[in-house]
């Protein structure tokens, strides 16, 4: 049987959001656990049946990323996709009220190279990169309550409501919000300050940027790792927060790239910065194919190519 779309204008859309996501939110944080998760379950499948844009676009990524794998996994995975983010919604909205206790039982923390010790005993600011995979909020989250004080780079939303609704999620547990609109300077104090920056680079957006290979297609990324890298010399890791089949998160912190020297000029200078990009790029790819379910694959990362 056809699916049918959901008809609803944009701006309609827009305007229903903020008080949608607003007081849901309030209701989920507030019901147990299993009950929540059921709810958004069925509000997920709804959502993959009602939205033929997302779902087509969807399918045409998954036939980049997975091509050996038959067009009714790919449908498995875009379903499984849309449960896991409304099962990540109603943990970000218990998120504020977590206390410490509670969320040391609730996520399981993996530092195998100790970057974390490394950063603390250098007593400057990380460049922390990770992706919109799993629940990345709630990765700044443990490492700001882990003693690695951070501020997220976002970009603004459209909707102020929704955009000082996150912002609050955010400082409720720590950590600080840096809007891309706001320039280079903030980014520099908060390095200086000591602070881990959290930058998300998964995205096609409208940002000082390159083509680096992504699932073997070129895909434009922000240049903002290795300029800032070569800016300050602040350390630059990759790492991911992803959700395991018995509800909990496990945060995977991965090894820190390898520096490099100061003082480049030109080409060299270009170069060095370029490969920090494609190592994080390879670093985020790997990750995805390791927990395909749990990364946003209606966003059109491959929108922007080379003319």
């Amino acid at each position: 049987m056809a699916s049918r779309s959901l008809p609803l204008p944009r701006s309609l859309r827009r305007r229903i959001l903020y008080p949608f996501l607003a007081g849901s939110a309030a209701v989920l944080a507030r019901v147990p656990p299993r009950l929540a998760y059921a709810v958004t379950d069925r509000l997920a499948d709804a959502a993959y049946r009602l939205l033929p844009r997302e779902r087509a676009r969807m399918a045409a990524h998954l036939a980049i990323a997975f091509p050996e794998r038959t067009e009714a996994e790919r449908a498995a995975i875009a379903r499984e996709t849309f449960r896991h983010f409304g099962r990540v919604f109603v943990d970000a909205a218990r998120l504020p009220a977590m206390t410490a206790d509670e969320m040391a039982e609730w996520v399981r923390f993996h530092d195998p190279t100790g970057v974390l010790e490394t950063v603390r005993r250098r007593g400057q600011g990380a460049l922390g990169i990770t992706a919109h995979l799993g629940h990345w909020e709630l990765l700044v989250a443990c490492l700001s309550r882990r003693g690695m004080p951070c501020k997220a780079i976002a970009k603004r939303l459209r909707d102020e409501r929704l955009h000082e609704m996150v912002v609050a999620m955010r400082a409720a547990s720590g950590v600080g919000t840096i809007t891309r609109d706001e320039g280079a300077r903030p980014l520099l104090r908060a390095l200086r300050e000591g602070f881990t920056l959290g930058l998300l680079i998964d995205q096609d957006t409208d940002v000082d940027g390159e083509f680096v290979p992504f699932f073997g297609r070129p895909a434009f990324t922000t240049r903002a790792p290795g300029v800032l890298h070569l800016a300050t010399g602040a350390p630059v890791f990759t790492a991911f927060c992803v959700r395991a089949d018995d509800g909990r998160y496990d945060v995977h912190v991965e090894p820190i790239l390898p520096e490099v020297p100061r003082g480049l000029t030109g080409e060299a200078k270009a170069a060095a910065a370029r490969a920090i990009l494609v190592e994080a790029t390879r670093r985020i790819e790997a990750a995805v194919r390791r927990y395909p379910t749990q990364w946003v694959w209606w966003h059109p990362r491959w929108k922007t190519q080379p003319t």
